[in-house]
């Protein structure tokens, strides 16, 4: 929630009970303005609230020049003041996908441990165990970072790159057409694109100013587990499980498995309404006496 209009924002959230009290809603408002000043941001946010089981964390959003490179995250438990967040790194991502679990503390300072057993390649292969630390405010991090990542939703043509390589904002931008808001395909990641070609979403020819970002239904898979013809296209599957699971932080079934319930499930409504033998009943007789189905011939 951009700061200018953190005030109409909060409002919205209240039906469904997102909401701050008055003191955190004042302390923001000033604060956030201080935040943007001190560290030179062209624009901040409120990015929302994590919950902790002794301390709920704060997290804003401060961005620079390039609205999408030049993005800082930090924290705070009172809405006054702010500890910025270190940077993810692929190391820190995998540090905490092995260690950290399990609701937050609210301390950032709480250090999360885990062992680990791994194989040397020595002609005797000993088994060595290493342990796993990481502290919470990395795990803070490397959520934040991958939510925003895999959620942060723009509308198509609200943002451009400038001729130096910089994201900003469209300010010929006026919003979505009514029919076009409707559409999944006029909503854009906004985020570092992982496709390599690039088709334009409008009419007419593609454009790279605009045409930058990956268009929402390029999330939605082409395939289903039971059309993979590969082992391979089954494990590309089942790496989007995996994601949910570490961005989630819980258990989730594996594919094959919910396949093969379904299935299971299939068979047996297949054997349940082979059971039941179907009533065929002639409208030319009234009085409830059978007739064969392939004809009109009174059963006796």
């Amino acid at each position: 929630m951009d700061l200018n209009l953190l005030h109409c924002f909060m409002d919205l959230f209240q039906g469904c009970g997102n909401i701050l009290n008055i003191e955190q809603r004042a302390a923001l408002q000033t604060s956030l303005a201080i935040l943007k000043k001190n560290y030179k941001f062209q624009r901040v946010f409120f990015w929302g609230k994590i919950l902790g089981s002794k301390e709920d964390y704060f997290i804003a959003q401060g961005r620079g020049e390039d609205e999408m490179q030049d993005r800082k995250y930090l924290y705070s438990f009172n809405c006054v003041d702010w500890f910025l967040l270190p940077t993810v790194t692929d190391s820190m991502t995998e540090q905490v996908a092995k260690a950290a679990g399990g609701y937050f503390t609210g301390d950032p300072s709480f250090v999360y441990e885990a062992q680990t057993h791994s194989y040397t390649e020595a002609d005797n292969a000993a088994e060595e165990d290493a342990v796993t630390k990481v502290i919470e405010e990395k795990r803070l991090a490397v959520t934040v970072h991958h939510i925003d990542e895999e959620v942060s939703v723009v509308p198509q043509g609200a943002f451009i790159t400038s001729p130096l390589g910089h994201v900003q904002i469209n300010r010929s931008f006026g919003g979505l057409s009514d029919s076009d808001a409707r559409k999944l395909d006029s909503y854009m990641h906004f985020g570092k694109s992982k496709k390599k070609e690039k088709k334009s979403t409008h009419q007419g020819q593609w454009s790279p100013a605009i045409d930058f970002l990956d268009v929402l239904t390029d999330d939605i898979p082409k395939v289903w587990f039971s059309s993979c013809h590969t082992k391979a296209e089954q494990q590309a599957l089942q790496q989007v499980v995996k994601t949910a699971r570490k961005i989630i932080g819980m258990t989730l079934l594996e594919i094959r498995t919910i396949y093969t319930t379904c299935c299971l499930r299939r068979v047996n409504n297949i054997l349940r309404d082979r059971q039941k033998v179907p009533v065929h009943r002639c409208q030319n007789h009234q009085n409830g006496s059978q007739c064969v189905p392939t004809g009109c011939e009174t059963v006796k």
